[in-house]
This record gives structure tokens, sequence and C-alpha cells, in this order.
């Protein structure tokens, strides 16, 4: 059954169980490493039309029910990517390939429910060619043997289907520089993602925590090895990065990572409790790399692994951050300051910090000299006016490394 009631009072004990424990425990990413060479493999000369196939349910069946698609070749095979490689460049070498053929097809045709402008030909360093899906290059898996098999989903946490609608390239999140009180400040930007609630609060998305039940002084008995589970993704318009902890308990002997999806914790009737902790999530592109080094934890959705890097306990507050701008252009874009660092006035710690910052416009006179205000008590004593276009975004603040 499902219950709503709000575990008042569970904040401090549950907290200390996430530090120690809890949703960045639940696993990391596999690093694998590509040989230097590679290997000519002879691709399929068939004349091959890529379509999007809805996944047997045979296989995977929530896939199905949600009508998740992926990418196949002409005879139902599916095709895969790798998140090692680089837009326009393949590298996987030859022990690589020998589990992931290249894919390729010179006389490609693509069905009507997919753009042909998506789809190009990159010539690897061994002069074979191969066929690309917005720049990546498609792979098979030696091991699917029949039409709509996807037995390399997921491996290494670096092969993946590729769903046209969701398709996602692995990015690189580097530090930006800002200014706190007068001091360097650095943080991530995971962008605007998370709208705003009523009351100018922090949307939230619920992820739910597999426990056993309560230890003897009520903090949660998470199940090792569950990977926890999320039901909304970047671009759905229920998705928030600021996740409201759902608690769901599972009989004693539950084999981790058995449910995989929301829709399985309801057809199961497990017990659901809300709690008033919320985590910052933000979910990346799988194979995507932090600049500080930070390691992405996996999570579930409907079935399928996805990546976030979890900075923890955050309320759902917003903070004010500056950006400074000189106007708008002729489109009605704010123009700013080349050069300025954007100003916060709340770094962890600090009562009342936010890695999600309400953005404040604060326009400057024409000859300002960037960098002249770093701080938020700059920005007031200098009269500025300022401007809140209803932007949120997430930028936590992280120690320079």
């Amino acid at each position: 059954m499902k219950s709503n009631r709000t575990l008042k009072g569970l904040l401090l004990a549950a907290a200390l169980v996430v530090a120690a424990l809890g949703l960045a425990a639940c696993g990391g990413t596999t690093t694998v490493t590509a040989p230097a060479s590679t290997t000519t493999v002879t691709a399929p000369t068939v004349t091959t039309t890529v379509t999007t196939t809805q996944m047997p349910a045979s296989v995977m069946t929530m896939m199905m029910a949600n009508h998740e698609a992926y990418l196949t070749d002409a005879h139902g095979m599916t095709l895969y990517y790798f998140t090692h490689d680089e837009e326009g460049m393949s590298n996987a070498g030859a022990a690589i390939i020998a589990n992931w053929p290249v894919f390729y097809d010179e006389n490609m045709m693509v069905s009507m429910d997919l753009d042909g402008m998506d789809f190009g030909t990159i010539t690897r360093s061994d002069g074979a060619k191969q066929t690309t899906f917005r720049g990546f290059p498609l792979y098979y898996y030696s091991q699917d043997m029949m039409a709509g098999e996807a037995n390399g989903e997921g491996i290494n946490d670096a092969w993946f289907t590729v769903n046209p609608d969701r398709f996602a390239p692995p990015r690189l999140f580097n530090l930006v520089d800002g200014w706190y009180k007068g001091q360097p400040v650095t943080y991530y930007d995971f962008g605007m993602n998370t709208p705003f609630a009523a009351n100018d609060m922090v949307q939230t998305s619920p992820i739910y925590v597999l426990i056993t039940g309560m230890d003897m002084d009520g903090n949660p008995v998470f199940v090792a090895g569950q990977h926890n589970i999320v039901d909304d993704l970047p671009g759905d318009s229920d998705y928030s990065d600021l996740w409201n902890v759902t608690l769901v308990t599972v009989p004693m002997g539950y084999v981790p990572d058995s449910i995989r999806s929301f829709q399985e914790i309801e057809n199961a009737g497990f017990d659901m409790t809300t709690t008033d902790l919320f985590v910052n999530c933000p979910i990346v592109p799988a194979g995507s790399t932090l600049a500080s080094g930070k390691t992405l934890v996996q999570g579930w959705f409907r079935g399928q692994p996805v990546y976030y890097p979890d900075y923890g306990l955050n309320p759902p507050e917003v903070a004010p951050i500056y950006a400074l701008i000189t106007g708008m252009d002729a489109q009605g874009n704010p123009m700013f300051v080349d050069g300025q660092k954007n100003i916060i006035d709340v770094k962890p710690g600090d009562m009342g910090y936010s890695a999600f910052w309400d953005v404040q416009l604060v326009t400057v006179p024409s000859g300002y000299l960037a960098n002249t205000l770093k701080s938020a008590a700059d920005v007031m004593a200098s009269g500025y006016p300022m401007a809140d276009p209803g932007l949120l975004v997430n930028c936590p603040v992280v120690e320079p490394q």
C-alpha cells in the first residue's frame, strides 16, 4: 500500500546515514580504457534500414510499456554507442571491436520516424568506415544473437542502446569561477533543468530508496547493492535535479536490483513513505565526467541505468546569484559583461545556502570594468538596477582541487 505521511524528525538521523552510506553508495562507473590501435572489421554488406523498434516484451517489458525506443538495423539487431568515444571519432580499439563490431552501411536508408541528417559516416584510423548517429559511432554487440536482444545495454557503464528521442552524448563538466564576498569560488553549472514551484521554492521529484526497515535508533536500513529509482528524466515536465527522498520498505530476503522502476514498486505493493529529505542529484548523460573527478552514481529509470553526481542534502529553498549585464539585445536576451564572474553570497556551510540559484540580472553602465563588483554587498551598494527574470540554475559550489 502507499503512504504519504511525512517523517518529521527523521531529518537528522537519516542525514547521518545518507552521508555515511545512503544515496551515493549505490555504485559508480567502471573505467574502460580503449586500446590505442584499431583493426578493420568487416561490416554487414546488406542494404540496411535503420529504424526505431519498441523493445520486445520478452526482453524488456517495461521498455515496451513505457514506449521507450532504440535504434536497430533492418534485421532488428540492436545498435549501441560507446561513452568513451568522441563526436566524430571512435576510441574503440581491436580488443573492444572483437566484442563490439562496427556498424556501417554505404547505402543506408532511414525510416520515416527518423531524421536522415542525424546519420553520418566516419573513417576510422585503420581506414574502415563506420556509421554515426549525431556524430557518435554505432556498434553491434557480439552476444546479441537474435533480433530484439539488447544484452549489451549498460555493460561496464559504457555501452548503451540509442533512444533517438532521449539521446544525449557524454559531456565534460568544467568548473566555473565566481565571486563570494570578494573571494574566488568555483561551482558546476548543471543548467536550468529544474523549475520553480509555488512560493518561489524549488520544484522536486521523488527518488525511491529501498530499505528493509528502521534500526534501533530510527535510521533507515538501506538495501545494500540496490540502486535508487527515479521516474523522470531531464526534459520531462515533472523532472527536477532536486529529489524528495521516498523510502520504499521491502521484505527481508529481497534481491537487490530486482526492482528497477517505479511501476514495479507500485505493482509489488510496497509501502512508500515520503520524507522531508531532499538531495541534489542532477542526471547527466551516461559517460559524462566532472573536472573535479567526482564519481557518478548509477540509478534506475524505468529499467534502464541513469547516472548522476550526488551533491547530498539540499533544501528546497533558493538563493540569489547576481549576473551583470549591460542591457538587452534586440531579441530581448541579456548582454552579459564579458569577463565578469557571477556573484553569490552564501556557500556550503553558510545559513541559507542552496545550490539552486535565483538569477538576478544587474544592469551596469557602459564602460563598467569587469569584476569591479565582487560581492553581494558591492552590488547593493552600487545602486545599479536589478531585475528577476525568473530563471533557476543548479550550480553546486565546490572547493577547488
